[in-house]
């Protein structure tokens, strides 16, 4: 009992408890206090980025660990040193300092005041200055643009603003950045360039009007697209000209259908892949997916004229032949076909036409040589209907043949043009050119301090 009086005693006795004491003994820490209430308290706001935990594409939200120090100066916590032993600066719980208010904006959790939620120590200076630094994993919203996925560059944003003291703080960034200098680097995004900003908002309280300060850091992070580039692009394309090359399959093989259903189940576990990574909205759908969609579609198109084909092939000769396959039609087709690959010029038709006429003519002959045989005018029907089917399947394999070759030329200058299309765009994305293109900000933040 006396050994702690006498502790007491003499803890008193020390120059930081006497300091302490004074001002900090019936102190109202509930409110701001302040010596000019004309004038809007500043508060210095330094943030730091030690790692990138994950972002979201399908949440589109961002989980990261800040390091937040805030610094402001309190008039009424200045001392001499001298006067106190030399003391230049000490530290204080939280619950015995007013601690500016901060909430996050655009967080995903329940919106909680910072300073009175975490529980750090305080550190006052004698000329005024208080400081005080907490550090918190934030999972804050974040809007994913996948256009150019997976060479894309994403904007995320932390707001931090006050709801009660708006009219009596502005938050004033120590640096224009967010510090980096403790970041941990994020396996699947590049952290590129960050930014800490400040802006006034309208703010209207019942009959008052005023404007309050929002903390703005930036977060630009470009994805590692090695990867998604692994395992979606390069199989993408390797479909894409498998596509193209099931017209070049001989007709008679068999396997074209099977061939084309596989292709289009290919593009679906592609699609399937890339929908369980993309946000379920229609605001910003992907190059990539759309490419993917357009060459399912061309594979539909492959497989049903394959079907279409086929069943052409297998009707029967009495019935007349489509003017595509027509054998005028086909002679112009093969002439060109001929003309553009520089081969020589190939009769098949006139052949086919000098076969009929040749064939019947020898019926003709054999017609009247054996009129009075029945037996033998029944062989030479089946050889006249046998010539005639033969000479059907010439027709629709070769016109079939003639028309894939175009289909392929068709195929390959679309596929050729997709290419294209996909990376300009890629080239021309805010990652490849300059991401300050692509920082935007909230048109309610109208003004920078």
């Amino acid at each position: 009992m006396l050994n702690t009086a006498f502790t007491n005693i003499f803890r008193d006795e020390l120059p930081v408890y006497k300091l302490k004491k004074r001002l900090l003994h019936g102190r109202e820490k509930s409110f701001l206090t302040t010596k000019d209430s004309s004038n809007k308290l500043k508060v210095s706001l330094l943030l730091l980025i030690a790692r990138i935990d994950k972002l979201s594409e399908k949440d589109q939200e961002l989980t990261s660990y800040l390091w937040l120090s805030l610094s402001w100066k309190d008039d009424t916590l200045k001392w001499n040193p001298s006067s106190y032993g030399n003391i230049t600066t000490f530290t204080t719980t939280h619950d015995t300092l007013w601690i500016p208010e901060m909430i996050i904006r655009n967080t995903k959790e329940q919106p909680i005041d910072i300073g009175l939620e975490q529980k750090r120590r305080v550190r006052v200076f004698s000329d005024g200055s208080v400081s005080w630094s907490t550090a918190m994993i934030v999972r804050t919203h974040c809007d994913i643009d996948m256009t150019n996925f997976p060479w894309d560059v994403q904007v995320c944003h932390v707001e931090f603003s006050t709801m009660t003291y708006q009219k009596d703080i502005q938050y004033v960034p120590a640096y224009n950045e967010v510090s980096r200098q403790a970041f941990k680097k994020n396996p699947q995004w590049n952290l590129i360039k960050t930014k800490l900003r400040t802006y006034d908002m309208f703010i209207k309280i019942g009959d008052h009007n005023g404007t309050g300060t929002v903390a703005y850091a930036t977060f630009i992070l470009a994805r590692q697209s090695r990867y998604y580039t692994m395992i979606i692009v390069v199989p993408s394309f390797v479909i894409i000209i498998v596509t193209g090359f099931t017209l070049l399959l001989p007709f008679k093989s068999g396997e074209k259908v099977s061939l084309n259903i596989t292709v289009l189940l290919s593009y679906t576990m592609l699609l399937i892949l890339m929908s369980s990574i993309m946000p379920e909205n229609s605001l910003n759908f992907p190059i990539l997916a759309l490419h993917l969609v357009l060459n399912m579609i061309m594979s539909g198109i492959i497989l049903i004229s394959t079907v279409c084909h086929q069943r052409l092939y297998f009707t029967s000769p009495d019935k007349p032949l489509p003017k595509m396959i027509d054998p005028i039609a086909l002679v112009y087709l093969s002439q060109i076909w001929n003309f553009v690959t520089c081969s020589k010029t190939k009769p098949p038709l006139n052949n086919m036409n000098s076969k009929v006429s040749s064939s019947l003519s020898v019926t003709d002959a054999v017609n009247e040589y054996e009129e009075n045989s029945a037996q033998d005018k029944s062989k030479n029907e089946n050889v006249e209907e046998e010539d005639a089917i033969q000479l059907h399947e010439k027709k629709v394999q070769k016109g079939i043949s003639i028309l894939e070759n175009y289909y392929f030329v068709f195929y390959m200058l679309l596929f050729f043009i997709y290419i294209t299309v996909v990376f300009s765009n890629i080239a021309r994305s805010p990652g490849a050119h300059g991401i300050d293109d692509k920082i935007h900000f909230s048109p309610a933040y109208d003004k920078e301090i």
